[in-house]
């Protein structure tokens, strides 16, 4: 992660949810480095504004998903951290299509986007329960991103790769994928 960010261009980090998602931003924040992360505001506004004090209470912001774009472009032209979950669908307008565990997966191509655009480094980052109060956070190597050109074509393939690195920790430790909606609900 230091690596990442000394180059001065932000770095966006993704996950899924995966283990306790939640607290990783909470340590990374704890150890001197907070960054803003994307959330879709919760449909109950008391369970909403208590999540959000407990996301925000060690320096971390919260860029609400329904106006997060010009915000997360403002946080890495800042040279500053930024956290995405990729694991959710979303609509064919919006999206591009990779499988995931072998089924077409209408994904947000936004992490991708941003890192071509801004030269961000991408880092995956999982968090994994190791006993009854530990985890342990591995934060991947830097993804390589190809870069022929042709945006369309980049978006889908680099998007591809961030989601296959998600599958493989998703097949390693299946218990720790937490998702309770059709994830291949938009189809081609």
């Amino acid at each position: 992660y230091l690596q990442a960010r000394d180059k001065g261009r932000g770095v966006i980090y993704y996950t899924g949810h995966f283990g306790n998602w939640e607290l990783m931003p909470m340590a990374q924040a704890a150890n001197g480095y907070p960054a803003s992360f994307v959330v879709r505001p919760l449909d109950n506004p008391f369970l909403d504004r208590w999540i959000t004090s407990l996301r925000t209470c060690l320096g971390n912001k919260v860029l609400t998903s329904r106006k997060s774009l010009q915000e997360m472009m403002k946080t890495l032209k800042k040279g500053e951290s930024l956290g995405i979950l990729i694991d959710q669908n979303t609509s064919k307008k919006k999206g591009v299509f990779v499988d995931f565990f072998r089924k077409p997966a209408c994904t947000t191509p936004i992490i991708a986007l941003l890192a071509l655009r801004y030269e961000a480094p991408i880092l995956p980052v999982f968090i994994v329960r190791t006993g009854v109060d530990r985890h342990t956070v591995y934060i991947e190597k830097e993804v390589e991103l190809q870069k022929t050109g042709d945006l369309k074509h980049d978006l889908k393939v680099n998007t591809a790769v961030l989601t296959r690195i998600l599958e493989t920790y998703i097949r390693q430790y299946p218990d720790h994928w937490f998702w309770v909606h059709n994830r291949w609900k938009t189809q081609p």
